[in-house]
């Protein structure tokens, strides 16, 4: 029974154990599977008491020791001069709770899941320890084809792309080889140690009568199924996995190799091996893996670890508690970083446990990797040689995780988690033979492992419900859960049930006295029901808790105005709108309306200098807007040392040319790092192709019949504007919009003509309020077939809306064309 109920649990986990946190339900039916075989497996291990079973074990109690330690109440003396705790004292007192009992953990509810995700790795290392050799390779063997089949569908979510590639789980890795998981760095990990695991003695085996030819098709078939794990983890486009990948392959060949005989045939199919992955390495998708090693800048890691390291400092020595890293770290993060997405994990293992657990936790992770050491040198000394291999697989799979936990979570995530623990189990001695019957005192454990099972169902049932939007529900299946009460203090305080949200608020912060929402859901329904005292000290205290909060952030916003703190407006705003959403056009505004109060400006542009993601939907709101306004904006963030580009200030620049500035026009131009008098002369920065119509200083296109216009590059000279004609199109082909002053200039141009007999091409200068004037250009030989050419444009006063263009007329010649390129423009009377 105990290795039927391993089998399905390997399968759930492995097929399922991928889907994260965001899948409660999914998520249980493999927890409430590893309490089935822990129930059945631990009372046999009791029996047994497998070699090495208990000091690998030793982590998991102390895992428990440590939650138990955190959650433990403690006096308030105590409690308030832990470090780290300190804001979670000042809103216990606002709320009238400070002088209560409280536990080390700001989370303590999120102990419990934490204990919940570790029965997965224990239930797989006790019942590893109880099965047999043959039966341990069974269940790897589960592993391995499931990895196999997560491998093929990743290569096709690479292979069909973003918007049709089948995916199991919701991910915002689309267009990745996720496989079965939702995340691709996690499906690379589950690769990689899968492609150790087909080193180990007895996964692969083939049937055949012939001893060599089974031997030669069980070494062809473990090359195949490295192959075909290689794409999958290559497919992940993960660097980390890339990097992994060659020396992991060599172990496993390593391993495989046992004969001379067959290192001869290892080394063609190596060979083959490596043929294939130069035809890959012509592929667009492999230039894209090699194309990640030369973008780091892309990589946010490096800030999420700074910010974690400032959070260690604050909680040290005890911590924050396990499972308390999100509102811990939303408290700390930047505003900087603040985006859609949210941190919710370190991306460094041992600095989450460090802000987590404190010294406490660092001892854990010691004591985790000592267990392993001590357990591996057992081991092996006990071992046969063939069972060698599979200590040095084991230790290997540890290692994949371990350095992995270095830049990413693979240990939070049940497929990875269990499989660790089937990777220490690995390195308990195989029993001889299956031990059949039922230990001693099994009732017992089985009544305990239902109970835990139960917790489990409540757990996942109120994580299903407040996420399906019943708090309310989710309150009475787990009364201990602070992330339930302050769902439904949120849902009341939004519905307008403001003292039904203020009493789930409290009682949420009497759990986590440090969750964002329940003190912004007590502060806004206190504001409501007019208790602004309570309401302000709630609120303000909650602008400590992160940028996470849009309706708390937009109170302090308000309130910052009316106060005329405009720097707290400004920097409140910013935060709303790097949350992004359907409320930006409003907040837009809001900070469009700011650039017209005095003192704003300024703050408006240090804002700007770090390039939020609505800098570019600042600019254009403010070219419906007040235009003096929209220029001391620019010239604030050009003091600033980030001026905005000419790309940038288009639609600004078409609005008041629409409205007749003009002398603004060249403003705008001018504070956006505008040159000269033409835009983009040799046309480097545009598209392939041009516009129909654009703002002033840049090119433009009018339709016209029989005239194509494109731009492409052109040997020595960049890119170049090149005009085709069928000989019959007349009229404006290229135009661009200025802002001229009265007065003389010099406009200059290269020109290269081909079928041109009386077909002629030329500049004019056109007002609104006048008729063209051609500009006689003079030219010269410029080799190559470029001639250039100079002409003198004099503007006259009262000129409207200045543009030159370039013309064709009818002529005789078959097809002619031209190319332009470095188009000049300069005022000789100043």
């Amino acid at each position: 029974m105990l290795y039927r109920l391993t089998l399905v649990l390997a399968a759930l986990m492995a097929v399922f154990g991928g889907s994260g946190r965001t899948y409660p339900l999914v998520q249980l039916p493999i927890t409430l599977a590893a309490l089935a075989v822990l129930g059945w497996a631990t009372p046999l291990a009791l029996r047994l008491r497998p070699t090495g079973l208990a000091l690998l074990m030793a982590p998991f109690a102390a895992l428990l020791a440590l939650v138990v330690i955190q959650s433990l109440p403690l006096p308030p003396a105590i409690w308030r001069a832990l470090p780290g705790h300190a804001l979670a004292a000042s809103i216990l007192d606002a709320i009238g709770g400070g002088d209560g009992w409280h536990a080390i953990s700001l989370a303590p509810d999120a102990g419990i899941g934490m204990l919940l995700h570790a029965a997965v790795p224990l239930t797989m290392l006790v019942a590893t320890a109880c099965l047999s050799d043959r039966r341990r390779v069974v269940v790897l063997r589960v592993i391995v084809a499931v990895a196999a089949l997560s491998s093929v569908l990743g290569a096709l979510q690479v292979a069909m792309g973003a918007g049709g590639a089948p995916i199991l789980f919701d991910t915002q890795h689309r267009g990745f080889g996720v496989g079965l998981f939702v995340n691709r760095n996690h499906q690379a990990t589950f690769l990689l140690i899968a492609l150790l695991l087909v080193a180990v003695p007895g996964v692969v085996e083939v049937q055949g009568e012939r001893r060599r030819q089974v031997a030669r098709d069980r070494l062809l078939a473990r090359t195949g199924l490295l192959v075909l794990l290689s794409l999958g983890i290559m497919a992940t486009l993960s660097r980390t996995a890339l990097a992994l990948l060659p020396p992991l392959l060599i172990l496993a060949a390593a391993l495989i190799v046992e004969k001379q005989g067959r290192a001869r045939t290892l080394l063609i199919a190596a060979g083959l091996f490596a043929v294939a992955m130069l035809v890959l390495a012509q592929t667009g998708w492999f230039q894209q893996l090699l194309g990640r090693y030369a973008v780091t800048s892309d990589d946010l890691r490096p800030l999420y670890w700074s910010t974690t390291r400032l959070a260690i400092g604050e909680g040290m020595p005890w911590g924050t508690g396990l499972g308390s890293f999100d509102p811990v770290y939303r408290s700390f993060e930047p505003l900087g970083e603040v985006n859609r997405l949210y941190v919710n994990h370190a991306h460094n293992d041992y600095l989450e446990l460090a802000l987590e657990g404190g010294l406490l936790g660092l001892g854990l992770a010691g004591l985790a990797v000592a267990a392993v050491i001590v357990a591996a040198v057992r081991a092996w000394q006990r071992a046969a040689r063939r069972e060698r291999s599979t200590i040095v697989v084991a230790l290997a799979g540890l290692g994949v995780i371990l350095a992995w936990s270095l830049v990413d979570y693979p240990l939070r995530m049940t497929a990875l988690a269990g499989l660790a623990g089937l990777l220490l189990g690995l390195l308990v001695p195989a029993r001889d033979a299956s031990v059949r019957g039922v230990a001693r005192g099994a009732i017992g454990w089985r009544i305990g492992a239902a109970a835990i099972g139960i917790v489990a169902i409540l757990t996942a049932g109120s994580d299903a419900l407040v996420r399906g939007g019943r708090p309310g529900v989710a309150t009475v299946l787990t009364p201990w859960s602070a992330s339930a009460w302050s769902a439904l203090a949120s849902e009341a305080q939004l519905g307008g049930r403001n003292a039904e949200a203020m009493d789930a608020a409290r009682r949420a912060l009497g759990i986590a006295p440090v969750d964002a929402v329940a003190v912004r859901a007590l502060g806004m329904a206190a504001a409501a029901s007019g208790d602004t005292e309570t309401a302000s000290a709630m609120l303000g205290l909650g602008a400590a808790l992160g940028w996470r909060e849009p309706h708390h952030q937009l109170w302090l916003v308000n309130e910052a105005i009316r106060a005329g703190d405009l720097s707290v407006a400004v920097e409140r705003l910013d935060g709303l709108m790097r949350l992004g959403g359907t409320g930006n056009a409003v907040l837009l505004q809001q900070m469009q309306i700011l650039t017209t109060v005095p003192g704003a400006t300024d703050l408006i542009a240090l804002r700007l200098a770090q390039r939020p993601g609505w800098r570019q939907g600042l600019l254009n709101t403010i070219a419906d807007g007040e235009p003096e306004a929209a220029l001391s904006l620019l010239a604030a963030m050009r003091r600033a040392g980030v001026p905005a580009t000419p790309q940038e200030t288009e639609l600004l620049r078409w609005r008041l040319s629409d409205r007749g500035l003009d002398g603004d026009v060249l403003r705008a131009w001018r504070e956006s790092e505008g040159r000269g008098w033409i835009g983009d002369g040799g046309f480097e920065r545009v598209g392939a192709t041009l516009p129909e119509g654009a703002a002033p200083f840049a090119w433009s296109a009018p339709p016209l019949s029989g005239v194509r216009v494109s731009i492409a590059a052109d040997p020595g000279h960049g890119r170049a504007l090149q005009i085709a004609s069928d000989g019959y199109g007349v009229g404006t082909v290229l135009a661009q919009t200025l802002a001229l002053p009265p007065g003389r200039y010099r406009l200059g141009s290269r020109v290269r003509a081909q079928g041109v007999v009386e077909a002629r091409g030329g500049w004019q200068l056109v007002c609104r309020n006048r008729a063209p004037a051609a500009l006689p250009m003079r030219w010269s030989d410029a080799g190559g077939g470029w001639r250039q050419g100079q002409a003198l444009v004099d503007v006259p006063a009262g000129c409207s809306r200045p543009r030159i263009e370039w013309t064709i007329g009818r002529g005789t010649g078959e097809t002619p064309s031209w190319t332009i390129d470095d188009v000049t423009l300069e005022r000789l009377d100043r």
